[in-house]
């Protein structure tokens, strides 16, 4: 009696042949896939859709006709004249930073209320 281990030799092949695929598949998508730097976040920003998250906020607003930009960086260059500045829940910024922000015509600062 022949003894042919734990796996005959065509299983093992489509196994293997399997995992090629998989992997190949994995390296496309990991190379060619979209880069959406809008996608979901955690943690309270415009980004995310948690319970925390101003992604809601953002909605509406947009839904209501008012032009809604949503920044994680240079936000400051991306307010109109006439546009209001949001600032959700800062995590931590300097003193430049903070001055910086603070030039702008309109400013609503979201302080945290609760951590999730």
């Amino acid at each position: 009696m022949k003894n042919l281990g734990v796996f005959s030799p065509r299983m093992l092949a489509g196994w293997l042949a399997l995992a090629l695929i998989l992997f190949a598949g994995a390296v496309y998508f990991g190379l060619f896939g979209t880069d959406d730097s809008a996608a979901d976040s955690t943690g309270p920003s415009s980004f995310s859709r948690s319970a925390i998250g101003y992604a809601g906020f953002a909605d509406i607003m947009r839904r209501l006709g008012v032009r809604v930009v949503k920044s994680r960086y240079a936000s400051l260059s991306k307010v109109s004249p006439d546009g209001v500045l949001i600032i959700a829940e800062p995590v931590s910024l300097s003193s430049a930073q903070w001055r910086s922000l603070l030039t702008a015509n309109r400013v609503l600062l979201i302080l945290p209320k609760w951590y999730g």
